[in-house]
Formats: C-alpha cells, sequence, structure tokens
C-alpha cells in the first residue's frame, strides 16, 4: 500500500482572483509565463520530399508525441544537420520546458522538460532561460494544470493553443528553495507510484497468461488428466483425449453465408478441425 503525507495547510492564504487557480499561499506570487521565461519559440517540419533533412539524422527533433509530462531524454524523430542549416529550425537548450500546443486526443498541454538539447517542430512551444523558477517545478505546474489550460483555451474551430495565451498564462510561483522541495517531494512519491505500477503491471501480464494457459489446457485436452491421449493429426492442435472425435466446424455449426463477403474464401466455412467429447 502506497501512503503519502500530507502536506500542512500555510497559515495564510489569499484569492489569485483567477478562478481556475483558485486559493494560493498568501506568500506566493502571481505572475505570468512571459515573466518567467525569458525565451520562447517553436520550429518547423523539415520538407518530407528532401531525405537528406532525415536520414541518418543526429540531431533530436521534438514533436508533440515526445512530450509525456515528464522529463524527455531523446526524441522518435531526428533530423540532419543540413536541415538545421536551411531551414528555419533552432536548437534549443538542456532544461527549456516544452509545451504541446495542439496535437490528437490528449497530447494538447502536454509538457516535457528536456534533458537533451533538440529541435523543435511547429506544435511544441519551447520556452527556456527562465527567472526565479525551479525547471522541475514549471513542469509538474503545468503537468497539474494542464486540464484547467485546456479549459480556457478552446477556440471557435479547432482548441489550439498559441504562443500568446501560453505567454499571458497566469501562474501561482512559491519562493524558489520552495519550488524545489515541492519538485523533489514531487519526484520522490511519483517514482516509487511508478514502481508500484510497473510491478501490478508485470502481475497483470502473468495472470493473463495463466488465464489463457487454463483455457487451453480444458478445450484442448479435458478436465480429466488421467485419460489416454491421442495425436489429432494437426499441428497447432497437438494431442487430444483418445476418446474426442474430430469434426470439422460445418459438421456442427450452421454458417449464415449471407453474412460473408462474396470474396470470402469457401475455406473458410469449414474447414477448421474441431474437437468434441
Amino acid at each position: 500500500m502506497i501512503t503519502t503525507t500530507a502536506a500542512r495547510r500555510y497559515d495564510t492564504y489569499k484569492d489569485s482572483e483567477t478562478e481556475w487557480l483558485g486559493e494560493v499561499p498568501a506568500h506566493w506570487r502571481i505572475t505570468r509565463t512571459k515573466d518567467i521565461f525569458r525565451v520562447f519559440g517553436s520550429g518547423t517540419t523539415p520538407s518530407r520530399s528532401e531525405p537528406s533533412y532525415y536520414d541518418d539524422g543526429t540531431i533530436h527533433w521534438l514533436n508533440t508525441a515526445d512530450l509525456n509530462n515528464a522529463v524527455v531524454y531523446d526524441t522518435k524523430r531526428k533530423v540532419t544537420p543540413k536541415a538545421l542549416i536551411e531551414t528555419s529550425l533552432r536548437m534549443h537548450p538542456k532544461g527549456s520546458l516544452a509545451l504541446a500546443m495542439y496535437g490528437q486526443g490528449e497530447t494538447r498541454g502536454n509538457v516535457g522538460l528536456l534533458a537533451i538539447e533538440a529541435t523543435s517542430n511547429q506544435a511544441a512551444l519551447v520556452m527556456n532561460r527562465s527567472f526565479n523558477s525551479a525547471p522541475k517545478y514549471m513542469l509538474w505546474w503545468f503537468v497539474s494544470k494542464k486540464h484547467s489550460i485546456r479549459q480556457i483555451n478552446v477556440g471557435a474551430t479547432q482548441p489550439n493553443m498559441n504562443q500568446d495565451f501560453v505567454r499571458n498564462l497566469l501562474i501561482a510561483l512559491p519562493p524558489l528553495p520552495e519550488q524545489q522541495a515541492i519538485a523533489d517531494y514531487l519526484d520522490a512519491k511519483t517514482a516509487l507510484i511508478d514502481r508500484k505500477f510497473d510491478l501490478l503491471t508485470q502481475k497483470a501480464a502473468k495472470y493473463r497468461q495463466l488465464k489463457q494457459s487454463l483455457i487451453n489446457a480444458a478445450v484442448t485436452r479435458g478436465l480429466d488428466k488421467s485419460v489416454p491421449m491421442k495425436d489429432s493429426g494437426v499441428e497447432w492442435i497437438g494431442e487430444v483425449p483418445a476418446h474426442w472425435q474430430e469434426k470439422r466446424l460445418k459438421d456442427i455449426a450452421f454458417i449464415n453465408r449471407s453474412s460473408l463477403s462474396n470474396s470470402t474464401s469457401k475455406d473458410y466455412y469449414g474447414s477448421f478441425a474441431h474437437f468434441l467429447r
């Protein structure tokens, strides 16, 4: 069981005067993203018709698919130095915070903290050269406010974000030492949860395998393990109880051909062997 230490309440709180931020500790500063980061920028998608921009690429090219609300250690796609020189791509330093301004499904609003130098496509807004802020705290802040940000960013046709929208987002900012303490706390607690989740996932996979093996054993060998066996003559079925009969599917079931496509092979109608007691 995972336990967490309840965070103590601060002595005084204040109204942030922003509905989606609510009350915040009185000593926290309400500021805007543009007052925290000095540099905002995105990138582009080099022409797909120019293989030399992608083949054997070694430069990290950040796409919104790489942003999973965590630290980014690698990117799925790479570009070449030629692409960097001949297009409007630019490099972003380690420690930059990247935000998915648009994307499919839950992608919009996802963030990533760069542990690598990278360039990006036009859908990712990259922020760097932060002032009086801990990078990890900013990552966690955007993770916590993702759905609120998505709610207030609803466009007339497609709810994409733009740089001006992100630059003017209000943020409740604790003093720097407190930011770091919060980030360290969340790093430790989420790492513990992730380990527990991994263990449960492994257990679930083993139980699925056990369930399948029980089903396979029951329908191909029966429940009596002492009965004599015979070779079924079908490689993928193997041995079956000696008293079971071999039947084709068409001999034990009615096939409604009207529900099948005209192109369906007649072999589909009953060429598969089935064994019954």
